[in-house]
């Protein structure tokens, strides 16, 4: 016979795991308001950021067998904690940004991605890295991304990861 606290474990157990075949790949692109690939090159103060945008824009795309569903609020461009952002210098110095402490409410929406469908949002940079706008005056930026969407019911799955480069050298994406 099963114990009342054996029974509980092994429900819990299975809330915990993922739906077989559940794949959500997501990948990130730069995207300014200037098509200059020096963003940034010539701008000296903070007074010239709101003359243009830096932002991150990601599309998680579902490969798995099955439609997927998270909570609009796990989703990194609505809310800035559940995605690990490191923005580093690409000089001699390789100064690593400060990244703000952002806050954001709970939303109690659920999105539903189909299988092959996507969900598409961008992550606002000079919002994230206040010292953005003065680190690609002096040159480039990479920016690092990884993100592991936790899905409803609770569980995760696979992390993405990448990063883009901003700045003098160009604005690249790597993924995986």
């Amino acid at each position: 016979m099963i114990s009342m606290a054996g029974a509980l474990l092994a429900s819990l157990a299975l809330i915990g795991r993922p739906v077989e075949g559940s794949s959500l790949a997501c990948s990130a692109r730069a995207r300014t308001a200037e098509a200059s690939p020096g963003l940034g090159a010539h701008r000296d103060d903070r007074a010239d950021a709101s003359a243009f945008a830096v932002k991150l824009e990601m599309t998680c795309k579902n490969l798995g067998k099955a439609a997927l569903r998270i909570s609009k609020h796990n989703l990194p461009w609505v809310n800035p904690n559940v995605v690990e952002l490191i923005s580093v210098e690409l000089n001699d110095g390789a100064k690593t940004l400060k990244r703000s402490g952002l806050i954001a409410d709970p939303i109690p929406t659920v999105v539903t991605i189909p299988v092959g469908g996507s969900v598409i949002g961008s992550i606002d940079l000079l919002e994230s890295f206040p010292e953005l706008v003065e680190s690609l005056a002096r040159g480039g930026v990479v920016v690092f991304w990884s993100y592991a969407p936790e899905m409803i019911p609770s569980y995760s799955l696979e992390t993405s990861a990448g990063a883009v480069i901003l700045g003098r050298r160009g604005a690249k994406s790597r993924n995986r």
